[in-house]
Formats: C-alpha cells, sequence, structure tokens
C-alpha cells in the first residue's frame, strides 16, 4: 500500500453481536485511495457495502484494522474527536439524502460550512454559487418538500462539497453522477 494516500485501510472488520448471533459485516478489507482517484465498491445486498462506507467516514469504528486519513489514525480517536474530523474531511451524499424538513434548499447547504466557523454571509454565497453551478440558482429558497427527487439530490451533493472534504462519498446509485442503476458505493 501506498503510505502518500488520502485514505489508507488495513485489514478492517466488523463484527456486530456476539457468540451465536455473531455477524460478520466486513471481514479483512485493505484499500488505498490517493488523491483524485475514484473507487467503485459493488456488491449485492447485504454484502457490507454500507457497514464499511460508515467506517471508511468514521461513522462506526473497525471492531479489528486500521483506518487512516491523510496518515492519521481515525479508526482509533475518540469520539468526541471523530465530529470535526467529519465535518470538515468528508462529504456524505446519503441515499435519501437526509435534507433538513426546515430548512430551505441555500441553508440546507450554507449550514455545513456554518458549522465550521465560516460566517453566515460568506456560507451562504459559497453555498448560493455551489447550488447555481448545479442548476439550483431558482430554487435557493424552496424546502425540501418543494423539490424533484433529483433537485433533493443535487442539494445533497452540494452539501457534500461546501467544505472541499478530502473524501466524497455516495450511497446507492447516483443518476446524475453517472452511476449505472445497479446498489454500489461510490468513494471520490
Amino acid at each position: 500500500m501506498n503510505n502518500k494516500a488520502t485514505l489508507r485501510v488495513e485489514r478492517v472488520t466488523k463484527r456486530y453481536g456476539t457468540g451465536t448471533t455473531e455477524v460478520t459485516a466486513v471481514h479483512d478489507v485493505s484499500l488505498s485511495v490517493e488523491p483524485g482517484e475514484i473507487v467503485l465498491i459493488m456488491g449485492p445486498s447485504g454484502s457490507g457495502k454500507t457497514t464499511l462506507l460508515s467506517m471508511l467516514g468514521a461513522l462506526l469504528k473497525p471492531t479489528e484494522g486500521t483506518i487512516q486519513l491523510n496518515g492519521d489514525v481515525i479508526s482509533a480517536l475518540a469520539e468526541n474527536r471523530l465530529p470535526d474530523i467529519r465535518l470538515r474531511q468528508f462529504g456524505f451524499i446519503f441515499q435519501d439524502f437526509n435534507l433538513l424538513s426546515a430548512l430551505t434548499t441555500l441553508e440546507n447547504v450554507a449550514i455545513v460550512a456554518e458549522l465550521t466557523g465560516i460566517k453566515s454571509k460568506v456560507a451562504r454565497h459559497k453555498a448560493a454559487s455551489l447550488l447555481t453551478d448545479l442548476g439550483l440558482g431558482e430554487r435557493l429558497n424552496f424546502l425540501p418538500e418543494k423539490l424533484s427527487g433529483g433537485e433533493k439530490q443535487r442539494v445533497a451533493i452540494a452539501r457534500a462539497l461546501i467544505n472541499d472534504p478530502a473524501l466524497r462519498s455516495v450511497t446507492r446509485s447516483c443518476v446524475c453522477c453517472g452511476a449505472s442503476p445497479k446498489t454500489r458505493i461510490v468513494v471520490w
């Protein structure tokens, strides 16, 4: 494996339960992702794709193995250190988009930048620019319930990109990103 990888995963396993109810969701996975590299992780339902992505994004800790981001072993960090890493280093696009229903399109994106300490006016300008680039300039003040599925997907993409994270991840297919309708996880 390359030591210069943005993301380095060594012999990661995730188990749930104990004894006769123990289930191994991910077994002995190793990989490295270089800056700018696109990695597709594909498999049938129940094969551990979402569990692996959750570990790569510091949402779950592996039972065994290590996960490094830019040389730091994030799999060994205390839980209270992980939210800032998730906020600044990862851009997540979830299958159901996870938009906040009480916030407008603009607010759903700007809030992620504001959480890093960027002033609201700057965050809103950056969010508006990104959303406009994604064809949502006329929808900035719309609530999620007034958006189509494709528009919600683009809001989620803008939210994932707003902090220019080192790693961006998509769960399930993402048609506007050129993925086929097959179930897949894309880490780019």
